[in-house]
């Protein structure tokens, strides 16, 4: 396999729905340019016309800003959907090592 590793890309995901809730997860971001890394809630079927679209990101955008990873917020709803709030967000080292990423989704407010 040329020593890359024997996988291409991975997905945790659950059967079951969570209306609200606190949900985090340890990442380190994939560092390379072109590599999708993101840590998301997305609500089941949002993808329909017919169904209100519901998702939450952590989003690691590409390395063109001086090799930098940078983190991008977004909080996608709508229905028609989907209407975008996004917000990149200044934090250091991404990619280079472990962080802690938590989502705390109430009726009330989203914070990250």
């Amino acid at each position: 396999s040329r020593g890359y590793p024997a996988y291409a890309g991975a997905e945790l995901a659950t059967s079951s729905a969570h209306k609200y809730g606190k949900f985090e997860a340890s990442i380190q971001y994939a560092g390379a340019d072109g590599d999708i890394s993101s840590f998301f809630l997305w609500k089941p079927l949002s993808e329909r016309r017919d169904t209100y679209w519901n998702e939450l990101d952590y989003e690691k955008l590409g390395t063109k800003w001086n090799g930098e990873c940078k983190m991008q917020l977004n909080l996608i709803s709508g229905m028609p959907g989907p209407s975008g709030h996004e917000q990149l967000v200044d934090l250091p080292n991404i990619c280079n090592e472990f962080h802690t990423y938590a989502f705390e989704w109430t009726p009330d407010y989203v914070r990250y």
